[in-house]
């Protein structure tokens, strides 16, 4: 398993606390995926998240209209 995919997880669980706007245990996820990969883009989307600059359901719609997910 490449670290990009064990970063997944921590990344994916990061994005969901920012959501919910439990904005220190976002940030420690991020921390934890960007050690194990700093190509984990879910990290970089926790932290606009977490710092305000764009609403979780925004960046979840567009993903969704590109036929991703976060």
């Amino acid at each position: 398993t490449s670290l990009i995919g064990l970063a997944r997880r921590p990344g994916r669980r990061a994005f969901c606390h920012a959501a919910l706007g439990h904005r220190n245990v976002a940030l420690s996820g991020v921390r934890a995926t960007l050690r194990l990969s700093v190509r984990e883009p879910r990290a970089y989307l926790t932290l606009a998240v977490a710092s305000g600059l764009v609403s979780a359901d925004k960046l979840l719609d567009l993903a969704h209209r590109r036929g991703r997910g976060i």
